[in-house]
């Protein structure tokens, strides 16, 4: 009797599990594969219409192609934060969420590579704080992991802690719950800021795209042209970043 009612519980998940391979996935595989000929069709008329809309739409990457300043812009990287060597340059200018006594980074960085020069841009939500160029010719030693990049400029090595995905859009709104005291001594000022509605994609375009859509998940069932879209334009950057690198794999 004891092994009953775990096999059965095996049993009922292996038959769901059995539908949902028969009935379900089949529809999403056909579905993305719809949107994927869609997206392709329109990429392969017009491909610089299509990356148009996103460098010129201000609550898309405007931003990075303003600061880049006419640059053309072939590839994209999301760093997590700050790198060492450039903590101090930015320390006053970094958004900030005071959580009890520590600091937490609420910006958003990219590195970016255009025709002309490596840039690597950190920006609050409406503009650019931070902008460090680097000449090309000055880069050595290019090394990517999952979580870093970093090379050797005017023989100093320079790394940057990076994300596996293009991360959100430069333009994002903050939202300050509350603020409450974390002591009934209010004398030692310290406060908690929540950020409940916060979110690093909170942008109207990014947040109607979603960036990305999960292989096997139902919500590829919901999907629309514009996050099938999204998702190819990010990675896209990406790959196009390492090309322009050098940086295989």
């Amino acid at each position: 009797m004891t092994y009953i009612i775990p096999l059965a519980i095996i049993g009922v998940f292996l038959i769901i599990y059995l539908v949902y391979m028969k009935f379900y996935f089949p529809k999403m595989q056909e579905k993305y594969k719809q949107l994927d000929n869609e997206f392709n069709q329109e990429w392969n008329q017009d491909k610089e219409a299509v990356l148009s809309e996103y460098l010129d739409d201000p609550n898309k990457f405007r931003l990075i192609s303003e600061v880049t300043e006419g640059e053309k812009i072939i590839g994209m990287l999301s760093s997590k934060g700050l790198p060492d060597s450039l903590k101090n340059k930015a320390k006053e200018a970094v958004i900030g969420a005071i959580t009890f006594t520590s600091k937490v980074d609420m910006s958003l960085y990219y590195l970016v590579a255009t025709d002309k020069a490596l840039h690597y841009t950190g920006f609050d939500g409406e503009k650019c704080f931070i902008h460090e160029v680097f000449d090309y010719n000055q880069i050595s030693e290019r090394n990517m992991t999952k979580n870093k990049f970093s090379f050797l400029y005017k023989n100093e090595k320079i790394s940057f802690p990076i994300e596996e995905m293009l991360i959100g859009y430069p333009r994002f709104n903050i939202h300050e719950f509350s603020q409450t005291p974390t002591s009934n001594n209010r004398a030692t000022n310290y406060f908690v800021r929540e950020y409940l509605a916060y979110e690093i994609t909170n942008n109207l375009e990014y947040k109607n795209a979603k960036s990305s859509i999960p292989k096997m998940n139902t919500d590829m069932l919901k999907a629309s042209k514009e996050q099938v879209k999204d998702t190819k334009i990010r990675t896209y950057f990406i790959e196009q970043f390492k090309q322009k690198l050098g940086i295989r794999g």
